[in-house]
């Protein structure tokens, strides 16, 4: 992918530092065999067809295909009819499986790597490890996916590719670079800002110091075709730098800009709030939807209350809590079990995404990660940022409980994202998010939605996507048990289409 500037340095580092005089050519995955142009009419015939806003199985269990959106639904007497005629070009035989709308991941980063440990000959393979992020989250299933923060030449390289068919990937919806005031979350000195477009190929935050820098930035992501303003609202850190220290933040005024602006471009706004007062300052700025749970204390129902009055959407990004359920010793909350389901998460599905996502150029790195999570550190600091604090950490599950039994009891909207491409989180992989949400009380139909049209809501798309519905964009999967019954068949398709074309096929 193109690079400018330090990311082209970066670049250039990388390759020398792996003795090779030109980039890495990554041996991308295959795309299915497909002999069907976008504007022809096909069938789908002997599938169960799920209705995600009903939470039931279709009478019908056939569909038409209308090039790049669904068609009607179809008796099998319907089929035998309209399979002789010259306009439908393929029957294909769904062998009992379940249809399924293509799932969403509305919090992840296809463009940024685990930066543990990496020497500067890891940069070498860092464009590869990002379109195997995006491969990767297609075979689990997601047809859609916000990029929630990344440099626009990694993002819109990686959406291009997707977009021509040279790379197997979701649909892209970027937020591009991403803002934080000076003196704010991220912004560490002048040299670590610099070091970091080395890094991740390019500029991913910019600092407003003012209203004019605000709309400047708003006007160049808007112009770069950005779906969402991201915006930091932090007070504290996780780790690094003192336990006392303030992150400045964006005031009440500059958020309230902010949301103006975005709606006279028709953008949304998400925000990143990981603790108590920045969540706030987002509800009460109105914004689209905030990313994580708060780690220093619950939402309150007054909180969820106003959320759901203003429309603000919650995506707690659950796989998180793996990357944040470090072992500090006798430090943070380590008896309590909502630190242990999260420990137990990271056994169970962390290291096998791990295996099957991560380059073999790269893997040292992320299960050094793995590793450093998994042993019992007692005096834990982050290397490169210094200090861990656990109850901070471990807060992500310990709150978790109330303030979802908060967002049930208000009707707040809860959407599915994984902050993939952060630690140890991939992007597409929904089974952290799953059985937790199972945990906190969901059902499998109310998680079955919240994957589907649920996101879709949140996102403003739903009326294009999230269900099967006519004249929808036919993103779908063929899964192999009744997600009502077996909510985690939904990330193991045998199938998985966009826009009508078949892209994976487990079958063949």
């Amino acid at each position: 992918m193109k690079k400018h500037g330090l990311a082209k340095f970066g670049q250039l580092l990388g390759n020398l530092g792996a003795v090779k005089f030109s980039d890495y050519k990554y041996n991308r995955q295959n795309i299915a065999q497909w002999d069907l142009s976008p504007k022809s009419k096909w069938i789908v015939k002997n599938i169960n067809i799920v209705d995600v806003e009903k939470g039931k199985i279709h009478e019908e269990n056939a569909i038409l295909i209308n090039g790049v959106r669904f068609g009607k639904r179809l008796q099998q007497q319907e089929v035998e009819t309209l399979s002789g005629k010259p306009e439908i070009k393929k029957v294909i035989d769904g062998k009992g499986h379940y249809l399924v709308p293509g799932m969403s991941d509305i919090h992840c980063h296809l463009s940024l790597i685990s930066e543990y440990g990496i020497k500067p000959s890891g940069l070498h393979y860092f464009d590869a490890q990002r379109m195997k992020n995006c491969e990767y989250a297609l075979s689990k299933g997601c047809t859609t996916i916000r990029d929630s923060n990344g440099a626009y030449d990694m993002v819109h390289g990686l959406k291009e590719e997707i977009d021509n068919n040279r790379l197997l990937g979701p649909r892209i919806l970027p937020s591009y670079t991403a803002l934080t005031p000076p003196g704010g979350m991220w912004d560490i000195n002048g040299a670590a800002n610099k070091m970091a477009e080395m890094i991740f190929g390019g500029k991913i935050l910019d600092y407003p110091k003012n209203m004019e820098d605000i709309k400047r930035h708003i006007d160049e992501v808007v112009a770069w075709g950005a779906h969402s303003i991201k915006i930091f609202l932090e007070d504290k850190p996780i780790y690094g730098g003192k336990e006392d220290f303030v992150y400045n933040m964006f005031t009440d005024e500059q958020v309230k800009y902010i949301r103006d602006l975005a709606d006279e471009h028709e953008k949304l706004v998400e925000s990143h709030a990981l603790f108590i007062k920045g969540a706030r300052k987002a509800i009460r700025g109105k914004v689209n939807s905030i990313a994580h749970l708060t780690l220093d204390e619950s939402y309150s129902i007054k909180d969820a209350e106003m959320m759901a009055q203003n429309n603000v959407a919650i995506v707690p990004t659950l796989s998180l809590g793996s990357f944040l359920a470090m072992d500090c010793g006798t430090k943070g909350f380590p008896e309590h079990e909502e630190y242990k389901f999260f420990r137990e998460m990271l056994q169970k599905y962390v290291k096998p995404n791990m295996e099957r996502t991560t380059l073999p150029q790269l893997s040292t790195s992320y299960f050094s990660f793995y590793d450093y999570i998994q042993d019992k550190i007692e005096g834990r600091k982050m290397p490169g940022f210094g200090h861990v604090y656990p109850e901070r950490c471990h807060g992500f599950g310990v709150y978790a409980p109330k303030s979802f039994e908060n967002f049930k009891k208000t009707g707040t909207k809860v959407g599915v994202g994984t902050d993939g491409g952060t630690g140890i989180c991939f992007a597409g992989a929904l089974e952290i998010e799953f059985e937790s949400y199972l945990r906190y009380g969901y059902s499998t139909k109310e998680i079955v939605r919240m994957a589907t049209l649920g996101n879709m809501e949140i996102m403003k798309m739903d009326d294009q996507l999230g269900s099967i519905s006519e004249n929808k964009w036919a993103d779908m999967l063929f899964i192999k048990d009744n997600p009502f019954e077996n909510v985690m068949s939904m990330t193991s398709p045998v199938k998985v289409f966009k826009e009508g074309r078949c892209y994976i096929d487990n079958e063949v």
